[in-house]
């Protein structure tokens, strides 16, 4: 799993429309912010609707899970800048 090829298009394509910056709450704009909200399952569980966490998009369209599936396995490869 690379973060260049599989993360940050996703992150460009999902996130970055409303998350992008520090004034977006949840900063998804660089590889430490993805990281540390990737690493505690946040952005996973907003994204696949887990009633845990609020959903993202707030249109309430979930992300395909597959996209989810990718996340999980680039943190679980240590989520690392390859």
């Amino acid at each position: 799993m690379s973060y260049a090829r599989d993360i940050v298009p996703l992150v460009q394509t999902y996130c970055n429309v409303c998350h992008s910056g520090a004034s977006a709450g949840v900063d998804m704009s660089d590889l430490t912010t993805i990281s540390q909200n990737t690493s505690n399952g946040r952005i996973q569980g907003a994204m696949s609707g887990d009633p845990n966490y609020k959903t993202m998009a707030p249109s309430g369209n979930l992300v395909d899970a597959c996209y989810v599936a990718k996340i999980n396995k680039w943190v679980a490869a240590g989520a690392t800048d390859n």
